[in-house]
């Protein structure tokens, strides 16, 4: 019998470094391409690449996908020379309108080094974490979603179908009932398993760590960069931006809590919420980046709507609280730059967002009620214990530091934040404990449900925030110690004592980040448990891949165990792709009797009409199931049916096979 390992599934030559590498420079490299082509600096092209990649890759899998032209590397190639090509075209057209005086104004080469080096910093804690955290990083996950994950590279790389809008087509499996759902992240994340060789797990692995490593520490740094430039001199500003980047390692909301829930595409849509919101308030000056920040904005909405979300609120609040006092070019002429960046975003996201309509019932059902009283969600959202966070103590040092922060961007007169934080907070105690006050609750309500209604979510955003805050801070305490310290001492150059300020800023953020990194590692590695899937779930399936007929029909399985995955491992076809209840998304008639009474085949002629229909073989069962949940009523009693065969059982994976026409 083949061992697992002959499936070439689940498991993959790419080392863990080597992978995550791989994976950071396709998604940073093809966007960097764009944005050099439109005469972004290197910095600032480095910064957005990822946007402008998803941009790429969500521009093309629409139309690919409903004209047929399947989605592989090939294609993919040919949509970024297409996109970069059009970026020429109107990099010379738009040519009249550009800004020389304002560009003269970007970063120079010592800042941009500096800030650069926060991000090597926090991005190198990052990574420290997941290499202690995950040293079964090849192995099959735990958690709820990162199963519909993996399937859904795996059906991309089968089908070359990456269309959000054809995503009923995997999860549906008995109706094809059209499903949308966000798959830029998923068709990057298929190009670099067809580039690598690499498994569809392990691409998404691999991918999800790339994201998780890369884009938080530039998130923190472009944010930063974005308040006080016009604030302080470009030097401060750069030791501020690199600080918070540095810094960002430390926080656990992002990335850790999003990679543990397995929550990839809000992941990375959040890490490329503030490169595309800096991308878009500079296009109101730098008027030929007004195709750019499209683009991007394109590609944060397509990775996950809740990002873009996240884009548009920074933007709004930005604009309101200050750009609209003190307008770049005129509070019209900034208003109708945000129109022209508005308008062909929403016409080319038309199709996603009709998708998204038909399922706005099941966004707007989800609630997370903690039934302690609006005070105590008050204070575990000004502290960031909500939720999966309140598993933890709370990060004291980086709250006072934030608050500190948050007093030094009042001074600055850095206000916007504050704002979006107020809302924030405000949101979080109405999805915890939810009030009424005239028109107001109702109104945050509708805005706490473009986040699900999820106090996670909610305090992600937050972290973005905090980010920023406690790098100012740090930095800003830094200084003064620096420079009292320099009146007292009264000797030594400007330069060394700008080395000593770095150097303390180096220290702190190395040493919260270490001190914060068994949390990290816990959290990354928490899910790679090898409890839902592990070596006889891989030998079952080895052994079901030989059997006659097994890939050519569908494989009956439970929706709640870890079966779910052999599509991703094996390539055979399962009943169920997610660990999904039958009321959360039709799964049609047949799919739903197999569920409920396929060991009822002996007495229910249902049962034999089902596997009919559906075209079914084989069943698989495992133990245990994902937490909280049971097995299907169906599956519970195949042993007792004559209908059903027990054909294989290693103690924790059976296959059965239908015998009911011979009865």
């Amino acid at each position: 019998m083949p061992g697992p390992s002959h499936l070439g599934s689940h498991t993959s030559a790419v080392s863990l470094g080597f992978g995550v590498l791989i994976a950071l420079l396709l998604l940073v490299i093809p966007g960097a391409i764009v944005a050099r082509v439109g005469r972004l600096t290197w910095p600032t092209a480095v910064a957005v690449g990822p946007a402008l990649t998803y941009g790429v890759v969500a521009l093309a899998i629409v139309p690919f996908g409903a004209l047929g032209v399947p989605w592989n590397a090939w294609t993919a190639l040919f949509a970024l020379a297409i996109v970069a090509g059009i970026a020429w075209c109107l990099r010379i057209v738009l040519g009249r309108i550009r800004d020389v005086d304002a560009e003269a104004r970007a970063a120079t080469r010592g800042p941009a080094l500096v800030v650069a080096a926060g991000v090597l910093v926090g991005a190198l804690l990052i990574a420290l974490a997941a290499v202690r955290g995950m040293p079964n990083w090849q192995s099959i996950p735990s958690n709820w979603d990162s199963v519909w994950h993996a399937n859904t590279i795996r059906f991309i790389v089968d089908t070359g179908q990456a269309s959000p809008t054809h995503m009923g087509e995997l999860r549906n499996v008995e109706t094809r009932e059209a499903l949308y759902y966000p798959s830029t992240f998923h068709a990057l994340a298929a190009i670099f398993s067809q580039l690598s060789g690499a498994a569809p797990t392990t691409a998404y692995t691999l991918s999800s760590l790339a994201v998780s490593i890369w884009l938080f520490p530039v998130s923190a740094a472009t944010l930063t960069w974005q308040m006080l430039r016009t604030r302080i001199d470009e030097w401060r500003t750069a030791g501020a931006a690199a600080t918070a980047a540095a810094l960002s390692a430390s926080f656990t909301a992002l990335p850790y809590i999003e990679f543990d829930v397995a929550s990839m595409p809000n992941l990375a849509a959040y890490g490329i919420a503030v490169p595309t919101m800096v991308l878009v308030v500079s296009a109101l000056r730098h008027r030929d980046r007004i195709p750019l920040a499209v683009l991007a904005l394109l590609g944060v909405f397509s990775v996950h709507i809740t990002g873009g979300v996240v884009t548009v609120l920074f933007v709004a609040a930005w604009w309101l609280v200050d750009a609209l006092w003190r307008p770049v070019r005129g509070r019209v002429a900034d208003f109708v730059n945000l129109l022209l960046i508005a308008a062909p975003t929403v016409v080319l996201l038309l199709p996603q967002f009709l998708g998204v309509l038909q399922q706005a019932e099941i966004i707007v059902g989800h609630a997370f009620i903690t039934h302690e009283g609006k005070k105590r969600g008050l204070f575990d959202a000004a502290v960031q214990h909500t939720r999966h966070l309140n598993d933890f103590p709370i990060q004291w040092v980086l709250i006072v530091l934030a608050a500190i922060g948050a007093i030094v961007m009042i001074v600055r007169r850095v206000w916007w934040p504050l704002a979006v934080w107020c809302l924030l907070v405000v949101a979080i105690v109405h999805s915890s404990a939810p009030f009424r006050l005239g028109p107001v609750g109702p109104l945050i309500g509708k805005f706490a449900d473009l986040f699900y209604s999820d106090p996670r979510r909610l305090s992600g955003v937050i972290t973005m925030l905090l980010y920023a805050a406690v790098g100012i801070a740090v930095f800003t305490l830094a200084s003064a110690l620096v420079a009292g310290l320099r009146r007292l001492v009264d000797r030594g150059s400007p330069r060394a004592w700008n080395a000593v300020t770095a150097a303390i800023c180096v220290a702190v953020s190395i040493g919260i980040g270490l001190a914060y990194l068994p949390r990290a590692q816990f959290l990354f590695g928490e899910k790679y448990d090898r409890v839902m899937v592990d070596a006889k779930d891989l030998q079952a399936w080895a052994h079901l891949a030989t059997l006659p007929g097994a890939r050519d029909t569908l494989i009956a399985d439970a929706n709640t165990d870890g079966t779910a995955w052999m599509y991703a491992v094996a390539d055979l076809h399962p009943l169920w792709t997610h660990y999904d209840y039958p009321v959360q998304q039709g799964p049609g008639y047949h799919r739903f009797i197999i569920w409920a009474y396929a060991d009822d085949a002996d007495t229910d002629p249902r049962v034999a009409e089902a596997v009919k229909a559906l075209n079914i073989r084989y069943v698989v069962t495992s133990t245990p199931v994902v937490r909280g949940f049971v097995m299907p009523d169906g599956l519970v009693s195949l042993d007792r049916s004559r209908s059903w065969k027990k054909i294989y059982d290693n103690g924790e994976a059976r296959i059965y096979e239908w015998r009911g026409d011979e009865r």
